[in-house]
């Protein structure tokens, strides 16, 4: 990686799931399993700005408490037959449009 070069992570934790409900919620180690990835992608010392997109009240007041930027998603593209890059385009746009372009998009 280009030392100057910009990197923006984005963590995707919709609200619904069939098989496992409200999973990014759920605690592991006294963290939700969104907090984990939030964590993981602080750790990285190249990561310049951390977003969470979700259609989930709960899960952005944990992305505010946590000092990362969070992203309303759409009703539409937070169904369990949505295009994830539909997802991505939307999170791009929005992280362009607050922050500015960037080189790297990890999810």
């Amino acid at each position: 990686m280009v030392e100057s070069a910009r990197t923006f992570a984005f963590v995707f934790a919709r609200s619904g799931s069939k098989r496992l409900p409200n999973k990014n919620l759920r605690q592991i180690g006294g963290r939700t399993l969104v907090e984990h990835s939030i964590d993981f992608a602080l750790s990285l010392p190249y990561v310049e700005k951390i977003f969470v997109s979700s259609d989930s009240d709960q899960i952005l007041d944990i992305a505010e408490s946590n000092s990362v930027i969070p992203i309303r998603r759409p009703t539409n593209l937070a169904a369990d037959d949505s295009p994830e890059l539909e997802s991505w385009k939307h999170a791009i746009n929005f992280a362009m449009n607050a922050e500015g372009s960037f080189d790297y998009f990890l999810s």
